[in-house]
């Protein structure tokens, strides 16, 4: 249960003075059994702000480390990818045709070792389809968000362009509090222009069934992809999620010898740095990515991809 509906006012409020946000006027057993006093509300107070402050910072600035490594040495930028096999970014670009991956991320935000996130993903590529399913966990003991998302892939029959759409469950646990579950809907659509220029547009929390929940924001970002060789990439978003101004994102992305990628990025709200590497053998590619942020630090990202062909 959530004692007060999780919005950023609140967040900011109650680190100011959590006593006098929170001090009911009725009886402190009427909000919870558990209440026997000013001071167990205020520490619970203190609890629930810390966990709001988490989903904040997981939603806004801390999700990049979620979508994988190739997404944190970008800074964000996931629009107009070609391929994801996380499947968490752009829905239009999950997996690859007939093709199955196994993936898997684990990432930690500001060098808190108890802050971390853990995910993996399946997707299944049939003819022009691509279906998958993806799991993650974030946060720490008194906290943790927990999500399964299920995403589907089209490629048009007859044009460079695909559509995908992602549904996804999250479960927010506050240790010794309770729960609260939302659901929400993402889609996505990716084009090919020329054979070296890509564009793409991603719709996030189009629909959901709770809108005081952080994670419900809706966000939408557009972006491009330009190959300017064969061997170099150049990627541009420009984001906008509600309640924040909107944030451009850069990277580019330099393969070497058709086996290793260099890859670094930016984003302007809120100004990060990224870069980060990845080698692959055959079927198996490891990455890993690192992001500065400038209040906040150091983000690191590593992860590894499983691919086989199925026809």
């Amino acid at each position: 249960m959530w004692l007060v509906p999780p919005t950023r006012s609140l967040v900011s409020e109650r680190a100011a003075d959590p006593a006098r946000t929170l001090l009911p006027a009725a009886p402190l057993s009427r909000y919870h059994p558990g209440f026997r006093s000013t001071e167990d509300l205020v520490i619970m107070s203190s609890w629930v702000g810390v966990a709001l402050v988490c989903l904040a910072v997981n939603t806004g600035i801390a999700q990049h480390g979620s979508l994988g490594p190739r997404i944190a040495a970008f800074a964000g930028v996931r629009a107009a990818l070609a391929e994801d096999p996380h499947g968490l970014a752009n829905p239009a670009s999950a997996g690859h045709p007939g093709r199955i991956g196994l993936a898997v991320t684990a990432s930690r935000s500001y060098g808190l070792s108890q802050l971390q996130h853990v995910s993996g993903s399946l997707m299944i590529g049939v003819g022009r389809s691509t279906f998958g399913t993806a799991l993650e966990s974030f946060g720490f003991d008194e906290f943790r968000r927990l999500s399964a998302h299920a995403i589907g892939t089209r490629r048009m029959n007859g044009a460079p362009a695909s559509a995908g759409v992602r549904i996804t469950y999250t479960r927010f646990v506050i240790a010794g509090f309770g729960s609260l579950g939302n659901l929400r809907l993402s889609a996505g659509l990716r084009w090919s222009a020329t054979t070296a220029v890509a564009l793409g547009v991603v719709a996030e929390n189009i629909a959901t069934l709770r809108r005081d929940s952080q994670d419900a924001h809706r966000r939408l970002a557009a972006g491009l992809r330009a190959q300017v060789s064969n061997d170099l990439a150049l990627f541009l978003d420009v984001d906008k999620e509600s309640g924040f101004v909107p944030s451009v994102h850069g990277a580019l992305e330099l393969t070497v010898m058709n086996r290793f990628a260099l890859r670094s990025g930016f984003s302007s709200a809120p100004m990060t740095f990224a870069f980060g590497v990845s080698a692959r053998v055959g079927g198996v590619e490891a990455a890993v990515g690192t992001r500065r942020h400038q209040p906040l630090g150091w983000s690191r990202c590593a992860g590894a991809i499983l691919a086989r062909q199925t026809r």
